[in-house]
């Protein structure tokens, strides 16, 4: 996730909390119950669900519309100055230019319609996925920062039955990358905010634990259940900054049936039930 995207969802953030001070000097239970109703509200006013303004907030996932962004000014009282200022910010993510996967490696992606696959960069975010990749999770729509998701998106891992092993392999690469590339601001400053809003990613962080390419990434789906896949982890020649990742499943099993199910779903609007 680049750092506008972090800068966007702190300004949305502070702005909604701002319009009720008083919850600062609550206890920590408490206050986490206020601040839950505080967001169900603010989503219930702008007109989306409670999940998609927790990750307009978390910075996960797409920029807001233009309409949430409007009703987001009306609903957060925001001044003229504040307001020019939060279509600043999006108006310099929609500039952000990220690095392109080569064509050649996109269409391959596209030619798998039952291995979900994705391409993701250096600081863990995905630049191109397949159809049946953003069926299977969330977190693998473009843009979506897989490290974020992981842990602070429920939408991502309430689906994940093995959390503890694949947080901690993210954990793991996380740390890898951090250490080849320790001069990245925006990559520090996001590692730094899901350190702080997620002991769990601190914990993961502190164990030696090698960064595997391949391993076994299970979920349940609220769509098709169980899914039992196996993935593994591709560098891509020539592209040092970019790494390969498919998802693939058992030939003849229940998972296989459920892949095929999504396949249909993605075939025709990209989106699964849910």
């Amino acid at each position: 996730m680049a750092e506008r995207d972090i800068e966007l969802a702190d300004f949305l953030r502070l702005k909604r909390q701002l319009l009720r001070p008083e919850m600062i000097g609550l206890p920590d239970l408490q206050r986490t119950e206020a601040d839950l109703v505080h967001r169900s509200a603010i989503a219930a006013a702008i007109g989306v669900t409670l999940a998609y303004y927790n990750r307009i907030e978390s910075g996960v996932g797409r920029l807001p519309s233009k309409r949430v962004l409007r009703a987001l000014i009306d609903v957060l009282e925001l001044t003229d100055d504040e307001a020019a200022e939060l279509e600043r910010m999006v108006r310099a993510e929609l500039g952000t230019t990220r690095p392109v996967v080569n064509p050649q490696l996109a269409g391959l992606l596209d030619s798998w319609p039952m291995t979900a696959a994705f391409v993701c960069d250096s600081q863990l975010t995905v630049l191109a996925s397949n159809p049946i990749a953003r069926a299977v999770s969330p977190m693998f729509a473009g843009g979506t920062n897989v490290l974020q998701a992981m842990y602070l998106d429920p939408n991502a891992y309430e689906m994940i039955r093995n959390t503890a092993e694949v947080q901690a392999v993210t954990a793991a690469w996380a740390k890898k990358l951090a250490a080849d590339h320790p001069h990245d601001a925006s990559w520090t400053r996001l590692l730094d905010k899901i350190s702080d809003l997620e002991p769990g990613f601190r914990k993961a962080w502190s164990r030696d634990v090698a960064p595997a390419g391949d391993g076994d990434f299970l979920l349940d789906h609220p769509a098709v259940g169980e899914l039992d896949l196996y993935y593994r982890r591709f560098r891509i020649e020539g592209c040092d900054d970019q790494f390969l990742v498919t998802l693939h499943a058992d030939p003849e099993t229940p998972t296989q049936c459920g892949l095929r199910v999504l396949k249909e779903f993605s075939s025709r609007d990209d989106s699964p039930p849910r």
